[in-house]
């Protein structure tokens, strides 16, 4: 079973490129427009890898991955 990527990036140019290039590496992927919206995904997908923007409105990727590692610590 493929690993399951979830992308994070508010501009819809990032997350396609990117989601297409790790798609074509044999990657499940997933992606949000935003940290809430990633947040909210990955309570539900339990994603292997998060790759996230750092500059976005709202929750940045710092404290998406805040968030995410206090809710599933490793």
């Amino acid at each position: 079973m493929p690993k399951r990527v979830l992308v994070v990036d508010d501009d819809a140019a990032s997350r396609t490129g990117l989601q297409a290039l790790l798609e074509r590496h044999g990657y499940r992927v997933d992606v949000a427009a935003s940290g809430i919206e990633a947040l909210e995904k990955a309570r539900s997908i339990r994603p292997s890898v998060v790759i996230a923007d750092l500059v976005m409105p709202g929750m940045d990727g710092l404290e998406l991955l805040r968030a995410l590692q206090e809710e599933a610590p490793l």
